[in-house]
């Protein structure tokens, strides 16, 4: 298969500009991971979408998005640029995206986020897959994301809603140059858990996270033995295995379970769920959540963790860079005397230094939802970055998180912030990172954790004897606040670290 096919997205000048910054070998077939972890296998019973968004060159904005009711002749534009209708009303959300345009959209492109129902969502390009008939398929990638956000109630609506879209109007290929994928998506809410794997072509599936369990994805389909007659924990469009039979690519005969990442993939040059960049993530991320070490051979998408997973934890694991392991990217002749467990740009580890945003989402039934989803955002690799809480109730987010775009170094823009520590912090890794940077941000984080619980009492007592707004209010001034300090705190520390590492010399007075 051909993955790099067309370019007609793009203006001659976006397309030279692009592919000058994001050259496809190096970056998307090697981008973002996602993983969700079950309410009986995390401490507090809530559920845990965890992700980090990788994608080099390219800035990430945080924006709140209001409710909006829309009137009957309204229509949503899909990518491609063909409209269809638009649902009464849309829900708030706050989303976390990669900073691109693509067709007819500007900004709002492979977003990650929440909305105000707790429905949470990532996405993870895919690239090893059989390609079918795309004539009149109109829906892709950057269109499945938004379309959760906006009118998803629970995950398991949403894996509904996308199916039946995808049944009408069909599904195709990224329209991004260099990016001609599908996705693999985790959808959340505070009960379960699911992954949507839609083929090119029309056809889906998806399977709900065991509740006990802690389930990942690379950059590969990871849906392989399926129950067919499971109605509660796999969704599929209604063709999906006749599909197959007709095709030769399974025979009912053999008396095998239906594999659907075997069946729907082929062997290409990049991208299967065995290369080493896909199976090392996997492998470390089934290792760290399920607190043992397990079989670098055996494609493992899901393990029942020996102790509770919190929320803590996720983030640690998106903080891996195969640390400990003989892997250890630190300790290989590449990175260094100073240990840059980064030189590969978009390496084989799970933290990147070509990550733009992580997330780690938190999802809670028992609390209202503007208290009880809290959506964990870092600027940048999660390595050198700071977590802030962002709360399902905020109304808004600071401007400086809202700005800022590829080639344009804007220290008003909090990601440029972030990735100015991050790039700083990589001239002498093993003093600058370690040092004078992770120790900074991980006070900062103690500090919010420790004030998390105060926090959310205050906002449930004002929720429940004063008002609903009044206790928006205090949770989206704390978010904003908290998202302030940490910008400003970015900014003095890469100030700090741009004086004190000049090459290989440490002015420390």
């Amino acid at each position: 298969m051909n993955i790099v096919k067309r370019i007609n997205v793009f203006s001659l000048v976006n397309l030279i500009t692009f592919t000058l910054v994001i050259p496809f070998n190096s970056i998307f077939t090697e981008a973002c991971t996602s993983m969700m972890i079950g309410k009986n296998a995390t401490v507090d019973g809530s559920v845990i979408l965890a992700a980090n968004d990788d994608w080099s060159g390219t800035p990430s904005h945080l924006v709140r998005v209001p409710r909006k009711k829309h009137n009957p002749d309204e229509t949503f534009t899909l990518i491609r640029g063909e409209k269809i209708p638009q649902v009464d009303v849309t829900y708030a959300y706050t989303f976390a995206s990669c900073v691109y345009d693509t067709g007819t959209r500007k900004d709002e492109s492979w977003l990650f986020g929440m909305n105000e129902n707790q429905v949470a969502v990532s996405m993870d390009g895919v690239y090893n897959f059989k390609e079918l008939s795309l004539d009149g398929h109109l829906l892709e990638a950057d269109d499945l994301s938004l379309l959760v956000l906006e009118r998803a109630k629970s995950a398991r609506e949403a894996v509904r809603m996308l199916g039946a879209l995808i049944t009408k109007y069909g599904f195709n290929t990224s329209s991004i140059y260099g990016a001609e994928g599908t996705v693999t998506m985790a959808i959340a809410d505070p009960n379960e858990g699911w992954w949507f794997e839609p083929v090119p072509g029309g056809k889906w599936i998806a399977k709900k996270v065991p509740d006990n369990m802690a389930s990942f994805r690379p950059n590969s389909f990871g849906i392989h033995e399926v129950d067919l007659d499971d109605k509660d924990n796999f969704m599929m469009s209604e063709d999906l295995v006749d599909y197959a039979i007709e095709k030769g690519w399974f025979d009912p005969k053999e008396n095998v379970p239906f594999d659907f990442a075997k069946v729907y993939t082929q062997r290409v040059e990049r991208g299967n769920e065995t290369d080493t960049y896909n199976n090392l993530r996997r492998w470390r991320m089934a290792s760290l959540l399920s607190g043992q070490e397990q079989s670098e051979d055996e494609l493992i998408y899901e393990v029942v963790p020996t102790k509770k997973i919190t929320v803590r934890d996720a983030m640690a694991v998106l903080r891996d860079a195969l640390e400990g392991t003989k892997y250890d990217l630190s300790k290989v002749p590449e990175a260094g005397r100073y240990g840059d467990p980064f030189f590969k740009g978009m390496g084989d580890s799970i933290s990147r230094s070509g990550t733009v945003v992580s997330q780690v989402v938190h999802l809670r039934s028992w609390m209202p939802n503007e208290i009880g989803g809290v959506m964990w955002v870092a600027f940048d690799t999660p390595a050198t970055s700071v977590y802030v809480p962002w709360y399902a109730g905020i109304t808004e987010t600071p401007k400086g998180y809202t700005i800022g775009y590829a080639q344009q170094y804007d220290p008003a823009s909090a990601w440029w912030r972030f990735q100015e520590v991050g790039n700083l912090s990589r001239r002498q890794f093993n003093k600058a990172a370690e040092k004078d940077v992770k120790p900074v941000w991980k006070k900062f984080e103690d500090e919010e954790f420790a004030l998390a619980g105060a926090i959310e009492k205050t906002a449930l007592d004002l929720y429940e004897k004063s008002s609903k707004e009044e206790s928006i209010q205090f949770l989206n001034n704390y978010s904003n606040a908290q998202g302030m300090k940490a910008s400003e705190m970015a900014l003095d520390l890469a100030n700090k670290l741009r004086g004190k590492y000049l090459d290989n010399s440490v002015i420390d007075w």
